[in-house]
């Protein structure tokens, strides 16, 4: 008895010690502006989801759970400053913290190509699938899967219903990945399996490198099998993870489908940075696309507010050819004018007082 109540004594002290005077009322404040700043996404939630994480975290950063409130503090920078939420992702050192830190990476990148073998039915277009303005482009959404493992048969009449029900505006593409060096997972064999699935949208085989890793795969980040890519009108990767198929998930995969769909147009992105709205220029600089480079230069020398203007600048300068050049003599181009662009902003202070 008297062991046991020693043993009750020393887990409450470690308790104690574990969570400082405060901790449990301020992470609750922490979790309460977290859910609204994620029920009302505005410039003004985020901010008062930052200002209390902050205060959390100068004072219990040493807690057990400041690792999940850096995670949700970078949840609440990524949109608009990538590379601190970045930060604060690795720093979590949790495996949510490591998948959303690959995660950022790959949104904020270059939308990797398909880089496939073979592909059965219509191929997708190479570089950015999204149209000229964004508007009304269909989303693709890139299916990774292992032939072998059962719970591809499980997935494939899900992704069915899908292309079915949003064929208009919802693309698939389904891409075997090769897993091991099995006689199975030869591309030939792989091409064999997908045509006689005789599926309605178009299916590849992706291209193998050494070690059994899939080409494809990998630039997408993929970590386990089956994964998803989203890519929104613009040609963006606009959320990539583990594909589950579950009914909650394909309801809110069809939500958010409608607000992909939903796009401003570049011209509709630039009347609203011109008039000062920040989000939409955070929008457009973070569109990964040649059409940027026009409309940036068009806030950047219009009338818009001084804030403003200063944003476009250093987006059109920090914005590089390994993102908008799907070609070497576009790579050139932009390489070029960019030179030209800065002598000028340098020289001539082309932003005007």
């Amino acid at each position: 008895m008297r062991s046991a109540l020693l043993l009750f004594l020393a887990i409450a002290s470690v308790r104690a010690s574990a969570s400082p005077a405060g901790e449990p009322e301020a992470y609750t404040n922490v979790a309460r502006t977290r859910t609204v700043a994620a029920r009302a996404n505005t410039p003004e939630t985020r901010s008062a989801m930052e200002k209390a994480a902050r205060a959390y975290l100068a004072r219990h950063g040493n807690a057990p759970r400041a690792t999940t409130v850096r995670v949700w503090l970078g949840d609440c920078l990524a949109p608009d400053r990538p590379r601190d939420a970045y930060r604060l992702y690795r720093m979590a050192n949790t495996p949510a913290g490591k998948q959303r830190a690959a995660q950022l990476v790959l949104l904020h990148e270059r939308t990797p190509t398909l880089d496939v073998q073979a592909w059965i039915g219509t191929p997708l277009k190479r570089g950015p699938p999204g149209g000229p303005d964004g508007a009304g482009s269909p989303v693709t959404l890139v299916v990774f899967v292992s032939l072998t493992h059962p719970q591809t048969a499980r997935l494939l009449p899900h992704l069915v219903r899908l292309h079915k029900k949003h064929e208009r505006r919802l693309r698939i593409a389904l891409v075997a990945a090769v897993v091991d060096d099995h006689a199975s997972q030869r591309p030939e064999a792989l091409a064999r399996r997908l045509r006689a699935l005789r599926l309605p949208f178009p299916a590849a085989v992706d291209r193998q490198r050494r070690a059994n890793r899939s080409v494809s795969l990998t630039r997408y980040r993929g970590r386990s099998l089956p994964w998803a890519a989203v890519l929104d009108g613009y040609g963006r990767v606009a959320w990539a993870g583990p594909a589950r198929l579950t009914s909650g998930a394909l309801s809110r995969f069809e939500k958010r489908l409608t607000q992909w769909t939903r796009q401003p147009t570049y011209k509709e992105l630039v009347r609203r940075a011109t008039g000062g709205d920040g989000d939409a220029l955070a929008t457009l600089a973070g569109i990964r696309a040649k059409p940027t480079i026009d409309a940036l230069l068009s806030i950047l020398l219009s009338n818009a507010p001084d804030k403003i203007r200063k944003r476009a600048r250093r987006a059109l300068l920090g914005l590089g050819p390994a993102h908008l050049a799907y070609d070497a003599e576009a790579k050139q181009r932009w390489t070029r004018d960019k030179q030209s662009y800065a002598y000028d902003l340098a020289k001539d202070r082309v932003v005007r007082k």
